[in-house]
């Protein structure tokens, strides 16, 4: 019985295609091995220890460069408040028919600025504000106050009767 043009055309391509994966795989296995040499290798692996290393220090050293900027930051503001602050008070304690306080100029920000960053401590964290009693969140149901067993418990209905 002979093959149809269209049998041999599907042998060409499965065998093709069965070369074409072998290369494939050797190719693939090779890599692997060349890449499991490298990683086995004392050098390289000295090489990769070295550079997290450097990465690890220089990070340290960013992070507590950034820190320090930010405090300096936090402590010029500071000042620059306190400063805002004593005018705006000055202003609300002056008599009426005084002279008006000038703003504050860059000068005196800056040196109040630097006055706060020589010595001021940073404020400690102000506690998590918490609610009056009584007020009213959104979502939030109101409660009876009194004992658990005062509370009025509520009444069990059966799925489908009519509602009241």
């Amino acid at each position: 019985m002979s093959d149809s043009p269209f049998d041999q055309k599907v042998k060409d391509f499965l065998k093709r295609t069965q070369a074409e994966l072998q290369r494939a795989t050797r190719d693939i296995k090779e890599e692997g091995q060349r890449i499991l040499r490298e990683v086995n290798d004392p050098a390289t692996q000295a090489k990769v220890r070295a550079g997290l290393k450097d990465l690890s220090t220089w990070a340290r050293k960013t992070a507590e460069e950034v820190a320090d900027l930010a405090d300096v930051g936090v402590r010029k503001a500071e000042g620059a408040l306190k400063v805002a602050s004593d005018k705006v008070k000055d202003f609300a304690t002056a008599p009426a028919g005084s002279p008006p306080v000038s703003p504050v100029s860059e000068a005196e920000a800056e040196a109040a600025a630097d006055e706060a960053t020589d010595e001021t401590p940073l404020p400690a964290e102000e506690p998590p504000r918490t609610t009056r009693p009584g007020a009213k969140t959104i979502g939030k149901k109101s409660r009876a106050k009194g004992p658990a067993a005062a509370r009025k418990k509520p009444t069990k209905k059966p799925l489908g009767s009519p509602k009241d």
